[in-house]
């Protein structure tokens, strides 16, 4: 047998001894088409004795080709249409020789059961590869059978051409696996593909499994139609899959050696072996005279023209030129190695430097930045390595100053500025969570900053600071707080808000009957169960040892209830008083509470001027059995003569037009029954300060100051000097002039105005001592109780009570009994209490 397509000088084979059977047409000149040659004939005839002897065999006729005994159309063995050699070529010896050629092939995939997976995966990376390197030089198709269940077929043919690369992997890419093996349908009718017969046409079959869906006869039948078109079969097994026996049969028909390829790389090779043994010219993409089939050999760089063979000269890295590698770089510890120029090149991790030849952590304290020298620490501390640099960390308890670490409490080096503590008098420096203080000595207290001596007389039982100094702020029982000292007093807390905070107020109010002997009404508030409730009290003060008697009048759960608590002295000892009962608002109520009496609402029986809500004046007339009362009634202040609960005797006192009366009157009422009230009015923006004095309807008006610039949450208090010349205390609020505690008299036939106290403020209380000068009680704008006598000398003016904390004292009201005993009531907001005070000798220590 003769490999067709070898290459090589021979001679014509030609014998004119040989029979008939054994002479090829005599007319090369031309042949019928493929499609003519290959048409089966309508009626085919007998076939009778065989026209070749040698089924394969291949006779030249002349120089200009040759002719191969087969199985012609019909199957009848004759000798096949003229194989044409390319130019350059010539029949001898059945074949063609001569100069290289561009053959044709067409890659037959007949996908069985087996032709799947790693086995058809390692296939279409052979044949992708071998296509892409001799697409240039070799015309390459494919025709892929994937018959299912029941069926033995193949798919179209894709015809050789060259360039064809991406036809032939989208074909073999969109297969599927079959479910037996197409071979027979394959080949049938695949020499269509070809186009006129010429040397160089082969059939390449890439074969695995033995689940043939027809017979093997059917194979070698169709081999031998191909053999007589003169495209010569190649059979390439995948794996290890394929029946020995069908491939020998197949060889032996297609009069080819068989190859077998268990993985992707020996099968590029068989591949490239058969290509070459087809006549292959030299594939030289870049010119180089190397490549595939080339006589200078392969070339493993087809895009370098300078490179042909792997070389690693001077290289332990990188490529070799081929695509492969001349070594790897291995890294040591916590370090990369990259291959820079054929040379490996190492450098540390992020996170880690190099010192002698090793990488280490950057936080490393023995290795540490670019000098790798070890760190170290001072006492009491830990060295450290931070961004290349030796640094330390002080142990707890402990700070960096410069190069040490030193104490957190260390005065000297205190907190992160590393500065002294001052030192001071009457106390010693500390270091505090990184901040300089001090503690002050025993009997010395913080006052802004400074170690202040503190009071510690009689009674002291706290102390605090005020304004830079250390004073009394609580005293013990029968002691107060007064001009930062605690003085002798005699006090005690009448009542309190119990469990909750009142910032009502108590408007407490404080008279003394015949005997001196001091009485209380008040509102207090407390809470039960959730519940508020606010009361009116009676407190009156018995045989001092037997201590005070509490009473409670009344009580009512809504906001201000028992509000503006007034009381007046009939002679006898009997007590009338009045106060605030109903809601405030729409329907304010006042009651008023008769001697032996129970309360009755007044808002009843005042006629056709109701009272308002707001504060209002009660008296009673000295050595008369009856209370005289004044209160605001919108644009009219009215007065009712109470001789009895059920007929009271109302008049009014202002009604001047667009004129309110909003605010607390002051009332005093002489033995004769005329009574005296100072009140303010108010216009638009006008405010005056007025004087009324009458009985009954008939009252005489007089304007004794103007120009202030409201009212205020203020009270004031009037009394009569010998019965008949008034004189009161108020809180002068005029935009410009002297203001403060003020108070006004009336003396010879006019008003005297003048200035007792510039930080006096809110509610006053004055009372007349036994030489008709008035005593005035009130509150400073700190908070504090003040007491002010007149003297030939001016105003003497001492503080009794300092406040305990921010609210201080409020609605002080003041009573003096014949031996010049200064009593007391008032409520300190700050610890929500009523207290009595009583000063035998209130002016003792003023000259």
């Amino acid at each position: 047998m003769v490999l067709a397509g070898s290459f090589g000088c021979a001679s014509t084979g030609g014998s004119e001894d040989k029979s008939d059977t054994n002479q090829p047409p005599a007319d090369l000149e031309s042949s019928d088409s493929i499609d003519e040659l290959m048409e089966v004939d309508a009626d085919p005839p007998q076939c009778g004795e065989p026209l070749c002897s040698n089924l394969g065999e291949q006779l030249c006729g002349g120089v200009v080709g040759y002719s191969t005994c087969g199985l012609d159309k019909n199957g009848c063995q004759d000798w096949g249409p003229v194989v044409f050699c390319q130019p350059d070529n010539q029949c001898a010896a059945g074949m063609c020789m001569g100069e290289c050629i561009k053959p044709k092939i067409l890659f037959v995939l007949p996908r069985g059961p087996k032709l799947a997976g790693a086995q058809w995966l390692f296939a279409q990376a052979a044949i992708n590869e071998v296509v892409a390197e001799a697409e240039n030089g070799v015309y390459f198709g494919v025709r892929v059978a994937s018959p299912d269940e029941g069926e033995c077929s193949a798919q179209s043919v894709f015809v050789p051409a060259l360039k064809n690369k991406e036809i032939i992997a989208n074909a073999m890419a969109q297969s599927q696996k079959g479910h037996s093996v197409a071979l027979a349908a394959s080949l049938r009718d695949a020499g269509k593909a070809f186009g006129p017969h010429e040397q160089g046409q082969h059939l390449v079959v890439v074969l695995a499994g033995t689940e043939l869906c027809e017979s093997v006869d059917a194979v070698i039948h169709e081999i031998h139609r191909l053999r007589w078109q003169g495209v010569r079969v190649h059979v390439l097994s995948v794996g290890f899959s394929a029946d020995e026996q069908i491939l020998e049969a197949v060889t032996t028909a297609a009069d080819t050696a068989g190859s077998n390829a268990s993985n992707d790389v020996a099968m590029v090779h068989a591949l490239r072996n058969l290509i070459g043994s087809m006549g292959s010219c030299c594939i030289d993409n870049d010119q180089d005279g190397h490549g595939p089939y080339c006589d200078a050999g392969p070339d493993c760089n087809d895009q370098d023209e300078t490179t042909h063979t792997p070389s690693c000269a001077g290289k332990i890295c990188g490529d070799n030129g081929c695509g492969l590698s001349c070594g790897e770089c291995k890294a040591p510890a916590h370090a990369a190695s990259d291959c820079v120029e054929g040379q490996c090149v190492e450098s540390c991790l992020d996170g880690y430097h190099e010192c002698g030849g090793e990488c280490v952590e950057d936080n490393n304290v023995d290795h540490c930045g670019e000098s790798c020298a070890p760190c170290l620490a001072p006492s009491f501390a830990v060295a450290a390595c931070v961004d290349g640099d030796c640094a330390f960390v002080c142990d707890s308890g402990y700070h960096s100053c410069g190069e040490l670490c030193v104490a957190n409490e260390q005065t000297q080096h205190c907190g992160a500025l590393c500065e002294p503590c001052p030192e001071l008098e009457n106390g010693t420096s500390n270091c505090i969570d990184g901040q300089c203080g001090f503690e002050c000595d025993a009997g010395h207290k913080n006052c802004e900053d400074a170690c202040v001596p503190c009071p510690d007389g009689a009674g002291v039982l706290q102390s605090g600071c005020k304004g830079g100094q250390c004073v009394v702020v609580e005293c013990a029982v029968g002691y107060v707080v007064c001009e930062g000292l605690c003085c002798d007093f005699e006090t005690e807390k009448l009542a309190d808000a119990q469990g909750v905070a009142s910032t009502e107020g108590a408007w407490p109010q404080i008279r003394l009957d015949f005997k001196g002997v001091p009485t209380v009404v008040h509102h207090a508030v407390k809470a039960f169960n959730g519940v508020v409730t606010r009361s009116i009290y009676f407190e009156q003060d018995g045989v001092l040892e037997a201590g005070w008697k509490h009473l409670e009048i009344d009580k009512g759960n809504f906001a201000y209830f028992g509000a503006y608590p007034r009381l007046a002295a009939y002679a006898g000892g009997t007590w009338p008083f009045a106060y605030h009962a109903g809601a405030n608002g729409a329907d304010p109520e006042l009651k008023f509470l008769y001697p032996g009496k129970n309360p009755v609402i007044m808002s009843d029986k005042i006629g056709p001027w109701p009272y308002n809500g707001t504060d209002y004046a009660l008296a009673a007339a000295p050595g008369g059995l009856y209370a005289r009362m004044v209160y605001p009634s919108g644009q009219r202040l009215s007065t009712v003569v109470l001789t009895g609960i059920e007929t009271p005797q109302q008049s009014s006192v202002d009604e001047e037009i667009d004129y309110k009366f909003t605010h607390s009157p002051a009332l005093a009422v002489q033995e004769d029954g005329v009574a005296h009230v100072v009140y303010f009015r108010q216009k638009g923006s006008k405010t005056e300060l007025m004087h009324a004095v009458g009985a009954a309807s008939s009252w005489a008006k007089s304007v004794i100051d103007e120009g202030f610039s409201g009212f205020g949450k203020t009270r004031f208090e009037l009394k009569l000097v010998n019965q008949t010349a008034p004189v009161f205390c108020y809180f002068n609020q005029k935009s410009s002039g002297k203001q403060g505690l003020s108070l006004g008299r009336w003396v010879d036939g006019v008003w005297e105005l003048e200035q007792v106290d510039p930080d006096g403020q809110q509610a006053c209380s004055l009372d007349l001592d036994l030489s008709g000068h008035p005593v005035l009680l009130y509150r400073s704008n700190s908070g504090g109780l003040r007491v002010a006598r007149e003297s030939a000398g001016g105003w003497q003016i001492k503080e009794l009570v300092s406040p305990s904390d921010t609210l201080g004292i409020r609605w002080p009201t003041v009573a003096l009994d014949a031996a010049g005993t200064l009593h007391a009531a008032y409520w300190d907001a700050d610890q929500q209490a009523v207290y009595y005070l009583k000063d035998t000798a209130p002016f003792a220590s003023l000259p």
